[in-house]
């Protein structure tokens, strides 16, 4: 069959050659060879989608100019609604064969930023950013920080954070040392809080503790103090009861929070410890999810 499914390559139907690649490349040692490569430029995106799979089952650095070219795919199932982000699949599968390979050098890294700035997939954005905090090292971190703390598209700020936020603990130092009270105070509310969650992780003792102070004097943002309680950051013994210090007294969100939050609170719980907005995200990320039915 081996020759039937490699004359299958050239077939009319896109959905037979989709087929007839995974049987040849299945058989195949990484790299693959450049006419299965060359598929990435089929019409039909059942073939596409079949190679970037191969590439994802068979990484390799050999791929990664297939895989930049398949980053950039705007392929979709599905209409999208106003408002509403693409969603590109081959792209997203591309970019995660992406994320299995290292080392990246600073122009792949440069590349990966380029197509991260302008892909209306938020999915593909935010994997992105995180293989740019992986691998980028401090130049690229700080980049990133940039983005995240630099009025513009909040799409793109928001994932710059996440994607900081998520990759927390490989930061580099000089990263967590730019996270200052007057960023916290006067950044968009889903920014300032995803920053207090990256100090609360990485800061030391005494500069989560000044940093706390700092929040504590703004009125309207006070309500991040409670980010900093959060059992998932991990705080220590000190710094809950110094941060504990610096909320109304007997507040009945510290009871709530030191539960983990196991229940979900409302908006009245908070709403004296800031604005609306920066209440809503602390909330959106310390209430408990809700489970899918």
């Amino acid at each position: 069959m081996k020759d039937i499914a490699a004359g299958a390559l050239d077939h009319r139907y896109s959905h037979v050659v989709a087929k007839a690649l995974l049987e040849v490349g299945a058989n195949i040692t990484a790299p693959l060879p450049a006419e299965l490569l060359a598929l990435a430029h089929a019409q039909g995106s059942p073939v596409r989608k079949a190679l970037v799979r191969l590439l994802g089952d068979k990484p390799h650095l050999n791929h990664l100019p297939v895989l930049l070219h398949l980053a950039h795919d705007q392929w979709s199932s599905s209409s999208r609604f106003y408002g509403e982000e693409d969603e590109f699949p081959i792209a997203r599968s591309a970019v995660n064969a992406i994320a299995g390979l290292a080392p990246l050098d600073a122009e792949i890294l440069e590349k990966l930023q380029e197509i991260a700035l302008r892909t209306s997939d938020w999915l593909v954005r935010a994997n992105l950013f995180r293989i740019i905090a992986v691998q980028g090292g401090s130049t690229f971190q700080e980049r990133l920080l940039e983005l995240a703390v630099t009025p513009g598209r909040i799409h793109v700020m928001r994932a710059a954070a996440r994607a900081i936020l998520m990759e927390v603990q490989i930061l580099d130092s000089a990263v967590i040392d730019q996270i200052t009270v007057d960023l916290l105070a006067k950044r968009e509310p889903s920014i300032a809080a995803m920053l207090t969650l990256i100090a609360a992780c990485r800061m030391d003792l005494k500069e989560r503790l000044e940093l706390a102070r700092g929040i504590s004097a703004i009125a309207k943002r006070r309500a991040l103090l409670l980010l900093m309680l959060w059992p998932a950051v991990g705080p220590d013994e000190s710094s809950r009861s110094a941060i504990e210090q610096l909320l109304p007294d007997n507040h009945s969100s510290l009871a709530w929070v030191k539960t983990g939050p196991s229940e979900k609170a409302e908006d009245t719980l908070i709403a004296d410890l800031g604005e609306p907005a920066i209440c809503q995200e602390v909330l959106d990320w310390l209430n408990p999810k809700e489970k899918k039915a």
